[in-house]
C-alpha cells in the first residue's frame, strides 16, 4: 500500500460509521486513516438498521453474524394499530446489526492496511498552499494534533461540527424489549402512521429472535415528550402484539428528513452519509445512499475522476428530493398518510415496487391509472 514513506495520496476519513468505513474498504492504493470519536465502534447504537436486500448486498452485510432478522412483509398500521395495508416480497428487507456492521467493515479496512483510530476525531480543517492542500485537526482527549492530507472525507453523521444547511432533523428514540409471548408474524415489520405518537413521522415495531424480542421506536413531535410517547408505544405493543416483559435497552438519535444537499464534493473535501442529509425521508434510513456512493467516491479520489461520482449523486439526489417533496405533501395532513398507503397497496398488486425508491410507488400507481383510463376509453 502507498502508506509507507510518502504515499501519492493521503486520505483522512472523519467518522468510523458505515459511511466512512465503506469508503475505506473500497480504497486500495492510497494511505487511509479513519478517525472515530467512540472508543467502541457502533456504540452507542442509534439506528434501526432495516435495509433492502440490494442495499445489504452493496454494503457486504449479508453474512450470518450481521443479519438479525429477515422480513418478507411490511405492514402499515394506523394510530389504533389496525392494519391499513401491507406489501410483500421474499425477502423484502434485512435487519442488520449496526454495531456488528461497523466492526465488520473496520476489520475489512484494517486487513487492507488502513488505520482505524478509535477515541479520536476530526474537529476541523483548513486549506493551505503546499504539497498537501489540507491541514486536518485531530482531537484526542485534551490534545490537538494537526496532520497534512490530500483529501478529507466527512462522514461524521447528523450530530457533527459539519452542518448541512436546511436539513430537517427529527429526534428519535428506540427501545429493544423482550416479550413474554411470541409475536405471531415475526416475518413482518410494522410501521404506525397517522398518530400523535409520532407527529410528522411514524413509529415502528420490528420483531427479532423468533418474535420473542423486538425493537420499537418513534420520531418526530416535541423532543420533551419523546420518552412519554415511547412508554405509550410500549403499552400499545403489550396490548396488541405481545406483553413486554423487560426493556433491555433505550437509545436515541437524530433522524434526517431532507432535503439532500446539492454538492457531494468541495475542494479537497468529499461528503458521504448523514452530512449530505441523504436519508429516505418517508421511512428514514441513510444506508441506502451510503451503499450507492461509497465505491464511486473512493474511485473518484483514487483515479481523480469526479464526473462519475457527481452523476451518481445527481440521480440519487433527484430521487431523494422527489421523496422529500412527496413526503411533505402526504404528511401535511395526518389522514392523507393512511389514505395514500391504502390506495397504493390496493392498486399496486403485481406491480414491482422498489423498497428504496419510494417514487416507484407513484410510477406504478400512474401506470395502473393509465391502464384503467385506456380500458375505459376502449370500452367506449
Amino acid at each position: 500500500m502507498g502508506g509507507i514513506g510518502d504515499p501519492e495520496l493521503r486520505v483522512v476519513i472523519a467518522g468510523g460509521g458505515p459511511a466512512g468505513l465503506s469508503v475505506a474498504v473500497n480504497m486500495r492504493s492510497v494511505d487511509v486513516v479513519v478517525y472515530e470519536r467512540a472508543r467502541k465502534l457502533g456504540h452507542p447504537p442509534h439506528c434501526a438498521g432495516i435495509v433492502s436486500p440490494a442495499t445489504a448486498k452493496r454494503l457486504g452485510a449479508i453474512v450470518p453474524e450481521l443479519v438479525e432478522a429477515v422480513y418478507n412483509r411490511t405492514v402499515f398500521l394506523d394510530g389504533a394499530l389496525r392494519e391499513i395495508c401491507s406489501i410483500e416480497a421474499r425477502p423484502l428487507a434485512f435487519k442488520i446489526s449496526r454495531p456488528g456492521l461497523e466492526e465488520y467493515l473496520a476489520s475489512r479496512a484494517e486487513a487492507l492496511g488502513h488505520r482505524v483510530v478509535r477515541g479520536a476525531y476530526v474537529s476541523g480543517y483548513s486549506i493551505e498552499k503546499g504539497k498537501r492542500g489540507l491541514r486536518v485537526k485531530i482531537r484526542l482527549g485534551s490534545s490537538v494534533d494537526v496532520i497534512e492530507a490530500d483529501w478529507l472525507v466527512v462522514a461524521t453523521g447528523a450530530q457533527t461540527w459539519w452542518k448541512s444547511r436546511g436539513c430537517k432533523r427529527l429526534l428519535g428514540v428506540e427501545a429493544r424489549v423482550s416479550l413474554s409471548k411470541r409475536i405471531i408474524d415475526d416475518s413482518a415489520f410494522y410501521t404506525i402512521h397517522s398518530t400523535p405518537l409520532a407527529p410528522g413521522f411514524f413509529a415502528w415495531v420490528a420483531p427479532l429472535h423468533g418474535g420473542r424480542v423486538a425493537t420499537l421506536g418513534l420520531a418526530g413531535g416535541t423532543p420533551g415528550t419523546l420518552m412519554e410517547r415511547l412508554k405509550t408505544l410500549i403499552g400499545l405493543v403489550s396490548k396488541h402484539f405481545a406483553p413486554v416483559s423487560r426493556v433491555l435497552e433505550v437509545r436515541s438519535g437524530i433522524i434526517l428528513g431532507g432535503p439532500p444537499v446539492e454538492e457531494v464534493l468541495q475542494k479537497h473535501v468529499a461528503m458521504i452519509g448523514d452530512v449530505l442529509c441523504a436519508s429516505k425521508p418517508f421511512t428514514g434510513g441513510g444506508l441506502y445512499a451510503v451503499s450507492l456512493l461509497a465505491k464511486p467516491l473512493a474511485e473518484a479520489i483514487e483515479k481523480e475522476r469526479f464526473e462519475p461520482l457527481r452523476s451518481i449523486w445527481h440521480d440519487l439526489r433527484r430521487e431523494l428530493l422527489s421523496q422529500y417533496l412527496l413526503t411533505r405533501m402526504i404528511r401535511s395532513r395526518d389522514r392523507l398518510v393512511a389514505l395514500a398507503l391504502s390506495t397504493v397497496c390496493k392498486e399496486l398488486k403485481g406491480c414491482k415496487v422498489d423498497f428504496d425508491k419510494h417514487t416507484s410507488l407513484v410510477k406504478c400507481y400512474l401506470l395502473k391509472l393509465a391502464k384503467s383510463l385506456r380500458s375505459i376509453s376502449t370500452r367506449r
